[in-house]
């Protein structure tokens, strides 16, 4: 990427300079989460895919700190991270009642709810 960059500065007769100013690890998510987003969204009838992500979601940046997860919902045309994502209403529904059975589901059982069940 960076011999790219330097490559079209060079043809466009201009410097450029990269800089980092985030690096972080693969973060990967609580799996007592993960198991229980999927429950929830399974009880709606819906089944889950598991994604891997280094994106900047919050919930990446709160794994050294507290258990976390990102529950997405799919775009039109799988469009992620830019203007023209969109996302249908449903889906955006969809996701709201998982989350709102996941913190039901803990508010009622505890943290208990979140053990791994082998």
């Amino acid at each position: 990427m960076l011999a790219a960059a330097d490559a079209a500065a060079d043809l466009a007769r201009v410097r450029h300079e990269t800089r980092y100013i985030d690096r972080r690890p693969v973060g990967y998510f609580d799996e007592g989460l993960v198991a229980l987003a999927t429950d929830c969204a399974a009880e709606l009838g819906h089944a889950t895919t598991r994604l891997d992500t280094i994106a900047a979601h919050d919930g990446i940046c709160m794994i050294p700190i507290c258990p976390s997860i990102v529950v997405n919902v799919p775009s039109v045309g799988g469009v992620c991270h830019h203007p023209s994502e969109y996302t249908v209403p449903e889906d955006i529904e969809l996701g709201t009642e998982i989350l709102a059975k996941m913190l039901y589901k803990l508010c009622d059982e505890g943290l208990d709810v979140l053990k791994v069940k082998a």
